[in-house]
């Protein structure tokens, strides 16, 4: 592995996280980000975007791998909980991708175009081309098990549960119509990309070597075998819907891996509320979207009822924020993942957004709190 000044602290800190208990201080990660325009302003020549299918090839993740190495050199002394990891292909295009759909890059980002102009039209779904681009992900895995050798982490990153699944297939609307005209129809379809989530996270995590005796996904580290999972659909659609359609699916993933956590926006407290309640499921994620979501205050009463079932991630809340509710949260099976601007953009982001030098002082800010 590849050592770091704080390493085994980190692992300790997760590994009581995970059994709802707390080391020194809870865990924190803190993401940073350098400005676009900083960057380009540094170089001299103008640099080629990566195009989405470049981004799909052993060569690109070749490269990739060699980056993070050296930057995992040069973070050796990060003082946060942040492990030394690498992630392969994945998000909402690449799964897109991986269905059929066609994938446009606009301003940097790519969208999906959904495939399917009706539901019905899912079992016209060409199954081999699905397995070869499936494979060709896994392709990108092995290379970065094969570079990393258990030095540093390969993530699996975050799977989208069925129901995003077919968003990407059919689009939000016309798939949360469906729930209610063509319930039946939503339920195999279902059915049908539960099993292949399942087959691709079980194929990944068959390849990804251990870490520390367990797995990071997206910044977080999990005992054993495990991944984070959305379903973002759940946002639009009522809770009964939720919870009778898409969580029911969700549940395959925790009964077949030691721990999953399931990522959450704060616009869907309901949803937290319905996965706290199944008790299949050992942590919740919450994404901070404020002014676009509630307010802390109003999150509060959600956060502790989360606390009294699992875990609790808060992502992307301000130091001020923190301050707030932290004396209305135990420390207990709580962690912290800070998003992390150049204060030279922070105005230009949501005000979730820290600084650098503010995000430094949390470390400080969570070991006095532990006093």
């Amino acid at each position: 592995m590849i050592k770091s000044k704080n390493l085994e602290n980190s692992l300790q800190r997760w590994r009581a996280f995970w059994q709802h208990s707390v080391a020194d201080r809870p865990p924190l990660v803190i993401r940073t980000r350098q400005e676009d325009a900083t960057v380009q302003a540094k170089s001299k020549r103008k640099t080629t975007p990566v195009s989405f299918e470049a981004r799909l090839s052993t060569d690109y993740f070749h490269r990739l791998a060699e980056k993070a190495e050296e930057r995992f050199t040069e973070t050796s002394a990060a003082l946060d909980d942040t492990l030394p990891q690498i992630s392969g292909p994945g998000g909402l295009a690449v799964t897109g991708w991986m269905l059929g759909a066609k994938v446009e890059t606009v301003a940097g980002i790519s969208w999906v175009e959904p495939m399917l102009e009706r539901i019905q039209d899912w079992r016209t779904l060409d199954l081999d081309s699905i397995r070869e681009r499936f494979n060709r992900v896994l392709e990108c895995y092995k290379i970065l098990a094969k570079k990393s050798q258990g030095r540093y982490a390969v993530s699996p990153g975050v799977l989208e549960g069925p129901a995003d699944m077919a968003v990407r297939m059919l689009g939000e609307e016309k798939l949360a119509l469906a729930l209610y005209d063509h319930p039946e129809i939503v339920e195999a379809l279902f059915v049908f990309l539960a099993d292949l989530g399942w087959e691709l996270t079980e194929k990944k995590l068959d390849i990804i070597p251990e870490y520390g005796g367990g797995t990071t996904s997206n910044g977080y580290w999990l005992p054993g075998k495990g991944i984070g999972i959305q379903e973002d659909l759940g946002q639009i659609v009522s809770s009964q819907h939720f919870r009778e359609m898409i969580l029911k699916h969700d549940r395959i993933l925790p009964e077949r891996l030691d721990n999953v956590w399931f990522h959450v926006h704060s616009g869907a407290l309901q949803m937290a509320r319905e996965i706290a309640d199944s008790g299949a499921f050992g942590c919740i994620q919450i994404t901070n979207d404020y002014p676009a979501g509630p307010t802390v205050k109003e999150m509060l009463p959600t956060l502790q009822y989360i606390q009294e079932r699992c875990c609790l991630i808060l992502r992307k809340l301000s130091l001020d924020q923190l301050d707030s509710i932290m004396g209305h949260l135990s420390p207990r099976g709580l962690a912290i993942d800070i998003q992390c601007y150049d204060s030279k953009v922070t105005k230009d982001i949501q005000n979730a957004a820290m600084t650098h030098k503010e995000a430094e002082r949390v470390i400080q800010w969570t070991e006095d709190w532990m006093k």
